[in-house]
């Protein structure tokens, strides 16, 4: 099987070899003006406009949300490094927010328990996708955390 494998190949790259050089980039390029088309470069417009952040508290307490859509983050560890703007919000039984997404598209929400009691429900929704669910109890300190961060190939 590997030396039909093989001899097929070496056919494939003689009959390359013998095929005029803008004949074989027109192939390239019609690939993958076929494969942008379809969106699987990541060419295309595909990146959410708007995010929807939707919480529900139950507790004696009041609970923290942060948003920000200028942040870093460490490639290694996913962690969030930096913050140049967030807003900062007290939740006290429910919130629901739109955020108006810019390019580079980046965003995230982190919810922080400070009192013990509290039970939460957060979910973030990217062009009314759901993109995050997550319903628990929350202990002191504890976090609930989305991040969204879109790659724009056409800029590298």
């Amino acid at each position: 099987m590997t030396i039909w494998r093989l001899m097929t190949f070496e056919r494939f790259t003689s009959t390359c070899a013998s095929t005029p050089a803008w004949c074989r980039a027109a192939v390239l390029l019609g690939l993958c003006a076929a494969l942008a088309a379809c969106g699987i470069l990541g060419l295309g417009s595909d990146d959410p406009t708007s995010a929807r952040v939707v919480v529900t508290a139950v507790g004696t307490d009041a609970i923290e949300l942060v948003t920000s859509q200028s942040f870093a983050v460490d490639a290694q560890s996913g962690s969030i490094q930096a913050v140049a703007e967030a807003d900062t919000f007290v939740v006290v039984s429910s919130f629901e927010q739109t955020f108006a997404l810019s390019k580079p598209v980046r965003f995230f929400a982190v919810l922080t328990n400070f009192e013990e009691g509290n039970s939460v429900s957060m979910q973030v929704l990217l062009d009314e996708t759901l993109r995050y669910d997550a319903q628990r109890a929350l202990s002191v300190g504890e976090k609930l955390r989305f991040v969204f961060t879109a790659i724009d190939l056409s800029q590298n």
